[in-house]
């Protein structure tokens, strides 16, 4: 079985601020603006009942969420490139990402996709 990823849904950035060795000693209103510039974070691994081997992960990726506008500085496109490293890093070949067509612009998805990760929407 192919490994694979999991985006989990937004959470207002609460795991995040909770949890990240920086921002966690921040006064929450820095800490919130810091959120739509952070990365895509592991927030945990899928694992295997009998064998315990890691079948996947589960990602958060606050920026997506926060920046509901396409912005134009490429920000974004940056994001998912740096994310699209770290899942072949991994050995991922699957992102499932629920409602990735309202999130995501068809180019954004096909920058994915141009990196050998197929973009799994449940709706579509």
């Amino acid at each position: 079985m192919d490994k694979f990823a999991v985006v989990l849904q937004p959470d207002e950035g609460e795991g995040i601020l909770a949890s990240h060795p920086v921002l966690k000693y921040l006064p929450e209103k820095y800490a919130r603006c810091c959120l739509s510039r952070l990365p895509a974070r592991t927030a945990g691994f899928i694992l295997d009942r009998e064998d315990n081997d890691r079948l996947g992960c589960m990602v958060k990726v606050p920026a997506l969420f926060l920046q509901p506008e396409r912005g134009k500085d490429g920000s974004r496109l940056h994001l998912l490139k740096g994310m699209a490293r770290k899942m072949k890093k991994r050995g991922i070949h699957y992102l499932s990402f629920p409602f990735a067509y309202d999130f995501l612009d068809p180019e954004e998805i096909f920058c994915l996709e141009d990196r050998g990760i197929a973009v799994l929407d449940g709706f579509y």
